[in-house]
């Protein structure tokens, strides 16, 4: 008999199947090269801290693969509900819900231990039950909108005797639109809507009659930012009376720059992972470059505008106006050719699509 037992034991250890370091390490591996790419933003030890709760989803993938429908059913529910609270989207924090619901993993371990080994009518109502706890404690959370509200800041600098500025913008995540239109005695003005856990850091210097501006949101972000309109947006004005240099860095999210109305000499425009659409300027000279690593950049290019482009695509679907001619790595409008006053612009897009447009 007591082989017999050994037998058992051994099989049964056999047929237990452990993922839970391995996939552990996976997704600290993960969340380390996404900070390090800059498509999430924050450092890697806050990464950590806010996603704890991804402890709770592998113990449940593991109980799925053990066939534990139970434990599976609400480690996976409650890791997930945990990691939306450390993102903002309840009013809670994990630990705050963790704090109102401690007695559900009782519950759990009481429903893990009664329908462990039951027939199949056993686990389907295990199963139901596990169901209705997490919905349960969905439910609860949902005392406000599942979606945040974000933060609406103003934002507005004044001109003063300023003639020339550099601007820069670095939103971490969500939609960024610029146009012109600011008002005349105003270098920037608009509105930008950061989530709870952000803060915007504004740079504003003048010397005589130029200008350097810096804004920067700073905090932690994560892909998809969801707010019930749509995103976080910044959505922005700039002066086009002053003469112009921008830069833009962004992680992830979309961009919407119609910079026609602009006077830019300079422009260096970076999108880690979305889609980029840009309006280039229609009266000034520049020297420019619009990045997008990773989805799709449209770029729009005024009717007769005697331009030079340097491709830089590698696994890349790429469209250009039939006038154009294509030598090379380099593109060149019907007059861009031997212009005295030829505008020259680097589009990269290594994986993706890159659209090219006349307006």
């Amino acid at each position: 008999m007591s082989e017999d037992k050994n037998v058992r034991y051994i099989r049964n250890s056999e047929d237990h199947k452990s993922i839970f370091f391995p996939v552990l390490l996976i997704l600290i591996g993960l969340f380390f090269l996404l900070s390090n790419l800059n498509m999430i933003s924050g450092d890697a030890k806050s990464l950590l801290i806010r996603f704890w709760p991804l402890l709770f989803v592998i113990g449940g993938l593991e109980d799925l693969i053990n066939k534990k429908w139970v434990g599976a059913i609400i480690n996976v529910g409650v890791g997930a509900i945990l990691v939306l609270a450390n993102m903002g989207y309840f009013p809670w924090t994990a630990w705050e819900m963790i704090w109102k619901i401690w007695p559900i993993f009782i519950i759990a371990i009481g429903l893990q231990v009664a329908f462990k080994g039951q027939n199949l009518v056993g686990s389907i109502i295990g199963v139901f039950v596990s169901v209705l706890i997490v919905t349960g404690i969905l439910w609860v959370a949902l005392n406000s909108s599942l979606v945040g509200k974000g933060v609406i800041n103003k934002v507005g600098f004044d001109l003063g005797n300023v003639k020339q500025a550099s601007i820069e913008l670095v939103p971490a995540i969500g939609s960024l639109k610029i146009t012109n239109g600011a008002p005349s005695t105003q270098l920037l003005s608009g509105e930008i809507t950061l989530t709870n856990e952000e803060k915007l850091l504004e740079d504003y210097k003048t010397n005589g009659s130029i200008g350097e501006l810096k804004l920067k949101s700073e905090g932690i972000v994560i892909f998809p930012s969801k707010t019930a309109n749509g995103g976080f947006p910044w959505d922005v004005q700039l002066n086009d009376m002053v003469v112009l240099e921008l830069n833009v860095i962004q992680g992830v999210g979309e961009q919407d720059l119609d910079l026609s109305g602009l006077d830019l000499t300079k422009f260096d425009i970076k999108l880690g992972v979305g889609q980029s659409i840009v309006e280039l300027p229609e009266e000034s000279i520049f020297n420019g470059s619009i990045d997008c690593a990773i989805g799709e950049l449209i770029v729009y290019v005024p009717e007769g505008l005697p331009i030079k482009i340097n491709l830089d695509t590698a696994i890349t679907s790429t469209n250009f106006p039939d006038s154009f001619t294509r030598d090379g790595d380099w593109l060149y409008s019907p007059t861009g050719r031997g212009s005295a006053d030829v505008r020259t612009l680097t589009l990269s897009n290594p994986i993706g699509s890159l659209v090219i447009r006349t307006k």
